[in-house]
């Protein structure tokens, strides 16, 4: 934070990371209240589509909204693809064709985390 204040610019930001912050933080929604958040990665403890894991969505798009943040959400998310005869693969969703199950799950719950932030 040091380092935000000292370059005191509008276009600085913090980039926080849901899935990081689910290991390293005592408490997600405390360090989420932070006025120089511009970024925030949204993914589940263990990497997948937001509302399959343990992380408490709905108190932090809370905290979020109350702290005004009109910042990014950039779903950094990843899920496992079945091959048939090889080896199950984790891709990014952003690279997830469309006939992904999953994809029209992720998609609902995304928007619905967007919509809930306005």
């Amino acid at each position: 934070m040091e380092f935000l204040k000292l370059v005191d610019q509008d276009n600085v930001k913090l980039l926080v990371d849901a899935f990081h912050m689910n290991i390293e933080e005592d408490d997600i929604c405390a360090a989420l209240e932070n006025s120089y958040i511009g970024c925030i990665h949204v993914s589940e403890n263990h990497r997948g589509v937001p509302g399959t894991g343990h992380i408490d969505w709905k108190q932090i798009v809370s905290v979020l909204k109350k702290q005004g943040y009109e910042g990014y959400l950039d779903m950094e998310t990843f899920v496992k693809i079945d091959h048939g005869e090889r080896d199950d693969t984790e891709v990014n969703v952003i690279d997830i064709p469309t006939k992904i199950v999953d994809l029209e799950k992720f998609n609902q719950l995304f928007y619905e985390m967007i919509a809930k932030m306005k």
